[in-house]
């Protein structure tokens, strides 16, 4: 665990805004301190249950408004490639590619094997009569009905996964998987637009930058 010294601040290649905004923290909650050590190994953990070797390429994006999105491709097993592509872009939104790309390209046709069913749970979804999020509808849908493989907080909601006792080949299968991903989003109450086997969802580890304040971590709950 690391203490979030103004030290560490210097070191994370933020911006003007996003180095206010750590430090306003940090003032805020006194002793505060944020744990990062352990993430490339459960990662690695998470990455491992969603693609094998041979599998291709995982497709990398780093996203921030007013910006062309960075893209990058690496071959599936290469961690340190990935833990690479998260420190240089540690000041953009970090996303991956669900399914494997058996080419270097981010539409369907370049997509391979995808060994998970996933949906994207919007907390707004999930709101009481004030607008507040009500955690416990979400987990107690999921507990009782779906128990789910992995579960990730966004920052903003839930990705949600559901492991494949095979993998199955867009190229053969795409049509077919897209209104399995479609029914789960709707049973769920998840995004649909984001129920296409080319999405790319968030990486566990990062931040997200949606929501400046306060910042939001991407943290694995269930793995």
């Amino acid at each position: 665990m690391k203490h979030l010294t103004p030290e560490l601040i210097s070191r994370c290649n933020l911006d003007d805004l996003g180095r206010e905004q750590l430090e306003g923290f940090a003032d805020a909650f006194e002793g505060c301190t944020i744990e990062r050590d352990y993430w490339p190994a459960q990662r690695k953990q998470f990455f491992e249950k969603l693609f094998q070797s041979g599998d291709g390429f995982i497709d990398l994006r780093a996203i921030r408004k007013g910006e062309s999105p960075r893209q990058k491709f690496i071959t599936i097993g290469d961690w340190d490639a990935l833990e690479g592509f998260i420190e240089q872009y540690s000041n953009r939104d970090l996303y991956f590619g669900v399914a494997a790309r058996f080419r270097k390209g981010g539409r369907l046709e370049d997509c391979g094997n995808i060994r998970a069913l996933f949906v994207d749970l919007d907390f707004k979804n999930f709101t009481d009569s004030k607008g507040e999020v009500r955690d416990s509808w979400v987990w107690s849908d999921l507990e009782a009905f779906h128990q789910a493989d992995i579960i990730v907080r966004s920052g903003g909601g839930l990705h949600v996964y559901w492991l494949l006792t095979k993998p199955i080949h867009l190229q053969e299968r795409g049509p077919a998987f897209k209104t399995r991903l479609r029914t789960f989003a709707s049973i769920l109450g998840g995004d649909k637009g984001s129920a296409e086997p080319s999405h790319i969802l968030r990486i566990p580890g990062t931040v997200n930058w949606k929501y400046r304040q306060p910042l939001r971590e991407v943290t694995i709950v269930r793995i």
